[in-house]
């Protein structure tokens, strides 16, 4: 026998390393996972780690142990390393974050909240079955016999007329002296009887709104809605149809005066829609923007200052030509001026 043969005999050289070892263990066998969780074959571990030798090595390979220790090592780290990408990655997704952006001490705090959540959950689902299991095993609770044979029995039966009364019921039945009135109530200190106290509603005054009829509890608080009411009532807006500003109440008022023939409300005429914006002009001449030292003629519909106003309107009623403010006459030298300008030129016949 030669010593080749004595060397394949006695030793064996381990697949990875070629090393000559006394013991190896075949790739066939399983390992563990450091915290336990479960087993893996070798074969597997090696192809997971070394994918080029999954097709050179079988499951009858032999490797020495401190090839196996090394193999295991590269195995669950890798894993290990797998399964941390796996939750930065899911975590990045979660936030809308990058990966490369994320924060490992925030990713390390959602795993403690959420560990600390489930260690919570199963404290109180152990309470739940440690208190239904305490239920089960309890033997305070009473019979039905026994409740039954707690009741006393009536003693004795008197001469019971058809007609009894529930105030005097112990003069027609008689109980044991441990079941009577006296002796039922509880000798504990801490129970004490209690009359009951009438009930009284608290009388609560409120103060209506007359717009909305809303209700509340104080004046001040009414006061300071009406305020909001108030504040509506007198905004002021544009007719849709005559373009005539009125305050806010007296709209429906106004639109109801719309139809073939409007009747003015201060003089009482009747008029046309067209002829009763020009005739409001004069009780509202600052809602359509002329000047309040003017006023507006009722017939002509032109506009005179307060001065000359009343030589407007006799010129009218004597029925002579129309006069303007623009065409004033001087009565000394029979120039023409406006109404400014001729009191001007009036000054000028006094020095």
């Amino acid at each position: 026998m030669n010593n080749k043969t004595l060397l394949t005999r006695t030793k064996i050289i381990c697949r990875f390393c070629l090393q000559v070892v006394d013991k190896a263990i075949s790739l066939s066998e399983n390992i563990r996972s450091p915290d336990g969780s479960h087993e893996i074959t070798l074969y597997t571990a090696v192809a997971d780690v070394v994918p080029e030798l999954s097709s050179s090595v079988q499951s009858s390979t032999m490797a020495c142990n401190d090839c196996i220790e090394k193999l295991a090592s590269a195995f669950f780290f890798r894993k290990l390393c797998l399964k941390t990408e796996m939750e930065i990655s899911n975590f990045a997704h979660r936030k809308g974050q990058s990966g490369a952006s994320v924060r490992l001490c925030d990713l390390l705090l959602e795993k403690l909240t959420n560990s600390m959540k489930m260690e919570e959950q199963e404290e109180i689902e152990d309470m739940r079955i440690s208190d239904f299991k305490s239920v089960e095993n309890t033997s305070d609770v009473p019979e039905i016999e026994d409740i039954i044979g707690s009741i006393p029995e009536i003693d004795d039966v008197k001469d019971v007329p058809d007609l009894i009364d529930l105030n005097n019921l112990a003069d027609f039945v008689s109980l044991p002296e441990s079941h009577t009135k006296e002796a039922s109530v509880p000798k504990n200190p801490l129970f004490k009887v209690v009359p009951a106290q009438p009930y009284v509603l608290k009388e609560i005054l409120l103060y209506p709104c007359k717009f909305c009829n809303r209700a509340l509890k104080t004046l001040s608080l009414l006061e300071k809605h009406m305020s909001s009411h108030v504040i509506l009532q007198n905004e002021c807006a544009p007719c849709p149809r005559c373009k005539f500003v009125i305050p806010n109440r007296l709209e429906q008022i106004h639109l109801s005066l719309h139809g073939n023939s409007l009747t003015c409300s201060f003089c009482k005429y009747k008029m046309d829609s067209k002829t009763f914006v020009k005739h409001m002009k004069l009780h509202y001449p600052q809602s359509y923007g002329a000047n309040p030292v003017s006023k507006l003629c009722g017939i002509c519909y032109h506009s005179f200052p307060m001065a000359f106003f009343r030589v407007h309107l006799e010129s009218h009623r004597l029925g002579v030509p129309l006069v303007s403010s623009n065409n004033l006459k001087c009565q000394i030298c029979s120039d023409v001026f406006d109404f400014w300008k001729l009191e001007e030129h009036m000054m000028v016949h006094q020095c």
